[in-house]
């Protein structure tokens, strides 16, 4: 019976990363803007739904935000991919707190010391809402595997999700930006946006490098 078990999870696992080969192989940012502009009027619910489910497969977020710059302009592209955050990371926590939550902690139980267990599971909501705050704002870890890494820990649905969808607007005004002058390559808007997005990568980057070095230098603290 376990034997059994195994093969089928180990079979589930080989499928899981087929699919994310195979989405990753087969859409790019072209075939998907055109895919998505083919739907007329539709295009707003089809790029929300592949906002919702594309990045579960690991497909780059960003490459969506762009799309939803390009094709709907700044403010609808705002709105629709502000939804599609929601959803999709509503999604992704859900999926990684039903079905892998508990098999991870049972992992790292026995292997982890008490202190290390204890700041992974801590149940105190303010750090938490902190922690993720900063890794939204300073990429530490990538926005995907944010959302999964937020359903195996003991924050709550709610607040990760109002924490995700107030800490990504920075970083999704930029690229939509990116995504609404990319049309007009020379244009001074499509420039200036270019110059935005450097500016903020660099940010980011500077952010990252000061997180890296205090969480290196300081791994028993609250953060």
């Amino acid at each position: 019976m376990k034997n059994t078990k195994r093969i089928y999870n180990v079979i589930k696992a080989i499928l899981v990363i087929a699919l994310i080969f195979w989405v990753n192989k087969t859409i790019n940012i072209d075939i998907l803007q055109a895919k998505i502009e083919s739907y007329g009027a539709l295009a707003p619910i089809i790029y929300i739904i592949a906002f919702t489910i594309l990045p579960v497969f690991l497909f780059p977020t960003l490459s969506l935000v762009i799309v939803g710059g390009t094709l709907f302009g700044f403010l609808n592209g705002l709105i629709y991919t502000t939804i599609g955050v929601a959803t999709n990371t509503s999604l992704m926590y859900l999926i990684s707190n039903k079905y892998a939550k508990d098999k991870v902690y049972n992992a790292l139980k026995d292997k982890l010391p008490d202190q290390y267990l204890n700041l992974i599971y801590t149940k105190d909501q303010k750090k938490l809402i902190t922690t993720f705050i900063i890794f939204r704002l300073v990429p530490a870890v990538p926005y995907i595997f944010e959302n999964y890494l937020a359903g195996l820990t003991e924050i709550k649905f709610v607040p990760f999700l109002l924490t995700t969808i107030i800490s990504v607007i920075p970083g999704t005004l930029v690229y939509l930006n990116v995504g609404t002058n990319i049309t007009d390559v020379g244009s001074k808007e499509f420039i200036t946006s270019v110059i935005i997005l450097v500016a903020f990568t660099v940010f980011t980057l500077i952010g990252k490098k000061i997180y890296d070095k205090r969480h290196g230098n300081n791994n028993n603290s609250d953060l």
